[in-house]
């Protein structure tokens, strides 16, 4: 009331500060209504003798607000000097673009990332981090020799008390490995190892980098010495090093250094590369010669991995053993298995010429042919080279860019040869064809059928295209199904985390609670999820759960999200957890849980404001008019953003109150 007067007022000017003052001292507000005081203040007092106080609490304030952004153009109002003003610009920004970093807006950090640059003489550590974060930004965004440069600079300059030391090291060599400069991106992670105190997963993850760059420079020997390191640690990523190990030993040529380490992993029988290293080992026994034993340990193979991607070629190999034993009997069955797995295809076709061989070499052509009707396939080379012939005239004409008659031309060689070598290749194309020309029916129905065949190079790109059309005709059953199939095959932990995202943003989008429900709990318990998609999958699950009336399961997911309301699916957490206390008439716990959420200064505001007019609300349901307009008007007066309704559904409750 005392600083409402006259601007040229002795006492105005003093009360003024006073409360701005007594504001800031109090802690502040949620939504920076003390920032604003402040700002109001040197407006009207610009030559005040407490113009310096003022700034400094200015500062501070903008420090510890919320809204950072809001904060930083308020600095600059005032900073047209030198000084404090312009420094605490350097580190708003700062931070401010960390934020747009962990939301993932990219141009809004390299903005603001550049505002701190203008200002990096101020401080020296805010400087450095600065040049750091834009590294990142860089990475994030594929520019990997401007994010290589970005985090030289940083380097340069010697922080090593900073945190962010070490891993610049361990960054720049990603950004050079992906730019395929290996060897620079080989010195980076040396240096980062040099760095690093603990062997943790960074550590292994270094070495194993350091092997792959050594490989991409056929420098094996070298690469296999890096994968050891990382072998020899404690971390997940030890199988990876141990697997890769073994096949630059191989590759370096040390087969027997190649089988000893092959034999430790499958003995071991622990990681992700099992299963490929005995397939690997077996595969090495024989190109070594040590056919007897090969034989034991193929057969194994194919006992123990019926399903696996190499389980085919492992009884291609096992055939040759087995003949190079002399066990053409067994030889003979190997092969048959083959034929009879994967009818048609390039696999099966070798396998019968192994397997005429047999027949041939025991003088027994009759009881060639007799296998071969009895099988329904042909021993006729001539009727292979014609089903090439058809299929590469279909091709011509897709690659002519004629998808009308190619179209056309790949389903008559689908007609005509529904088992043929080129069938996945053939069902692929066409059904490209087909979504190109408006029939995403029909492309859908090839790409179904390709993937039901056996394992081909064609069956992921099936599943990305199917996944793809069928989300584009809102089936989003049968997208999911297909991420989910591609996350099973796939062969990488990257790969597999992008389809898993993919198959729940599908199923989320299909909108059915069991789906969605059944969908999350796949993800949480895949120990490739990673660590935001897990907590994705959960916040969905809890939806699902509260929308199948299954509240009390809900809430208590929903607690543990909002434990941390730094991330969204966790202040979204906090809010529906206090919506739920009011609308059972909880409203003594439906207040305390807004102060609560209020005091983790959350960056999510949104949630935050709508807490405040639940707030607001508890206040009109017992009759407190007065504190609830008091905490609608702080919605209106702090909450900065202006068109996503909050402010709206304020104003409206304000004046549903009444004069």
């Amino acid at each position: 009331m005392a600083y409402a007067g006259e601007d040229s007022d002795p006492i105005s000017e003093d009360a003024h500060y006073n409360y701005c003052k007594l504001q800031v001292e109090l802690g502040g507000s949620n939504f920076n209504e003390e920032i604003r005081s402040l700002q109001s203040f040197l407006h009207r007092y610009p030559r005040s003798v407490f113009r310096a106080e003022v700034e400094g609490y200015l500062i501070s304030a903008c420090y510890a607000a919320n809204d950072l952004k809001s904060a930083y153009a308020i600095l600059e109002e005032f900073a047209t000097s030198g000084g404090k003003l312009r420094e605490a610009m350097q580190s708003v920004a700062y931070y401010y673009a960390a934020e747009c970093y962990s939301l993932g807006k990219w141009s809004e950090a390299e903005e603001y990332l550049n505002r701190a640059l203008d200002h990096k003489e101020y401080n020296e550590d805010i400087a450095a981090k600065t040049l750091y974060l834009f590294g990142e930004v860089d990475y994030q965004q594929g520019r990997y020799r401007e994010a290589a440069s970005m985090f030289d600079q940083y380097i340069a300059l010697g922080m090593t008390h900073q945190s962010e030391y070490a891993m610049a090291f361990y960054n720049m060599g990603y950004a050079n490995f992906n730019s395929a400069r290996f060897a620079a991106a080989y010195d980076d992670f040396c240096d980062f190892v040099e760095e690093r105190t603990v062997e943790d997963s960074y550590y292994a993850d270094a070495w194993n980098r350091m092997g792959d760059a050594k490989a991409a420079q056929k420098e094996y020997a070298a690469a296999a010495n890096s994968y050891r390191k990382s072998a020899q640690t404690k971390c997940s990523e030890r199988y990876y090093g141990a697997y890769r190990m073994a096949l630059m030993e191989g590759m370096a040529g040390n087969a027997s250094a190649r089988i000893e380490a092959l034999d430790d992993i499958v003995n071991d029988g622990k990681g992700n590369y099992v299963i490929r290293a005995h397939y690997e080992l077996g595969n090495t026994l024989l190109s070594a010669g040590n056919y007897s034993r090969a034989v034991d340990v193929l057969v194994d193979y194919t006992e123990r991995y019926p399903s696996s991607h190499d389980y085919i070629s492992a009884l291609a190999d096992l055939g040759l053993a087995y003949r190079n034993t002399g066990r053409d009997d067994e030889a003979l069955k190997t092969y048959k298995k083959i034929v009879s797995a994967t009818r048609g295809s390039l696999a099966a076709h070798n396998a019968l010429g192994e397997i005429r061989n047999i027949y041939i070499e025991r003088n027994d052509v009759d009881g060639f042919f007799e296998y071969a009707d009895g099988v329904g396939v042909s021993g006729d080379m001539g009727a292979v080279q014609r089903d090439s012939l058809s299929f590469v005239a279909a091709q011509r004409l897709y690659i002519a860019g004629d998808k009308v008659a190619a179209s056309s031309a790949f389903d008559k060689y689908i007609t005509e040869n529904p088992e043929g070598v080129y069938s996945p290749a053939a069902l692929y194309y066409s059904a490209d064809c087909k979504a190109s020309l408006g029939d995403s029916l029909t492309a859908r129905e090839h790409l179904k059928k390709l993937t039901s065949l056996y394992y081909n190079t064609y069956t992921q790109r099936g599943y990305e295209r199917l996944a793809q059309l069928s989300a584009a005709g809102a089936d989003w059953k049968a997208a999911a199904a297909a991420w989910k199939s591609l996350a099973e095959m796939a062969t990488t932990s990257a790969a597999k985390r992008e389809a898993l995202g993919k198959y729940l943003a599908a199923t989320v989008e299909g909108g059915v609670s069991g789906d969605i429900i059944a969908a999350a709990d796949y993800l949480i318990g895949d120990g490739d999820c990673s660590v935001e998609l897990a907590r994705k999958a959960k916040f969905e699950k809890a939806k699902a759960l509260e929308a199948s009336g299954k509240r009390n399961p809900a809430v208590v997911i929903y607690n543990a999200l909002s434990e941390d309301v730094t991330t969204p699916e966790g202040a979204e957490s906090a809010y529906l957890i206090i919506e739920t206390a009011f609308k059972y008439g909880s409203f003594e716990k439906a207040e305390s849980l807004v102060y609560e959420f209020a005091e983790k200064n959350t960056p999510h505001a949104y949630w935050l404001a709508k807490s405040f007019l639940l707030l607001g609300d508890v206040y009109v349901s017992r009759g407190d008019l007065f504190q609830a307009r008091a905490t609608y008007q702080s919605v209106v007066d702090g909450y900065s953003e202006k068109n996503d309704g909050i402010v709206r559904v304020a104003e409206e409750r304000i004046a549903s109150l009444g004069e």
